[in-house]
């Protein structure tokens, strides 16, 4: 049973920050913690040893003093004893940024890439003649992390002319995403904190599948199968949209006394009454 958690807005506001500042941290390679960990490290075991540290090698010097450089900066230190030694380093090296006793490097713009480049995307977009029931959008939560929106409206798609193809959103996607990188020469899969841009895809969208399923396929589509003289070999009509494919998949199940040779009429019938619709039997699976 799932149990709702009431927060205050004060810890709305730590949850979502702590959630920013990973997705930051995620950026940044082991070897940058490492880095960290070693810029605090040494001067902490200098000031401790004085001038007796420069006789020991620094992996000498980590291991042994490792665990009482974590408890004196009040940094946890159970359940990381499998790990070895660069991974323990990197990790200290991380909680220490966390804990804002380091501040790493970013060259992460401030200004949105979307916002600063709002003209040049809308143009490359238009210029890909897409078609009318196929819409492009940008979303940008941080600088330089940008989110392509591709969706769909599914009763303008499957009422396209009958040449028209299903187009899938990842090609559209990578199409688009080649088109920026050789139009403003930049890397479209870099990171942020070093002044690159990171695109990605949001979850497809087709939109109006719920009510057209709701007012078209359960009330008529279905019911004028069911009618129809195949409707006795059926036992069961599902449909779900693959936004991946950008069609919808129909799943017939038989009755268990129809034979393997009434299928055919059957799907048949069904694109029959699609077609009758003034459908586009290429955004259609089905199944039987």
């Amino acid at each position: 049973m799932k149990q709702k958690i009431l927060l205050t807005e004060n810890e709305l506001i730590e949850v979502i920050d702590s959630i920013l500042e990973s997705r930051v941290l995620n950026q940044y390679d082991e070897e940058d913690f490492i880095d960290v960990f070693l810029e605090i490290f040494k001067p902490w075991v200098r000031n401790k040893l004085g001038e007796s540290a420069k006789k020991y090698a620094i992996s000498h010097l980590i291991k042994k003093y490792y665990d009482e450089f974590l408890e004196d900066l009040d940094i946890p230190n159970e359940g990381y004893g499998w790990m070895n030694l660069s991974r323990k380093m990197a990790r200290a090296g991380r909680e220490i940024v966390e804990k804002g006793i380091y501040k790493l490097p970013s060259m992460q713009p401030e200004e949105l890439f979307s916002k600063k480049n709002e003209k040049i995307l809308n143009f490359l977009v238009k210029n890909k003649s897409l078609p009318s029931w196929i819409k492009v959008s940008f979303e940008e939560d941080e600088p330089y992390e940008l989110r392509m929106k591709i969706g769909s409206d599914w009763q303008q798609m499957i009422l396209s002319d009958e040449n028209q193809k299903p187009i899938r959103f990842n090609n559209i996607y990578e199409d688009i995403t080649k088109t920026i990188e050789s139009y403003l020469g930049i890397e479209t899969q870099g990171k942020p904190i070093n002044g690159e841009l990171n695109m990605t895809m949001s979850v497809p969208e087709m939109q109006g599948v719920e009510e057209w399923v709701k007012n078209i396929l359960n009330k008529e589509i279905k019911k004028e199968l069911k009618q129809s003289p195949v409707g006795k070999f059926i036992h069961s009509i599902s449909f779900k949209p693959n936004s991946n494919r950008s069609i919808g998949e129909f799943k017939i199940k038989m009755k268990s006394h129809s034979s393997w040779s009434q299928r055919n009429p059957v799907r048949e019938q069904l694109k029959g009454i699609l077609k009758n619709k003034g459908y586009n039997l290429k955004f259609f699976d089905i199944e039987i």
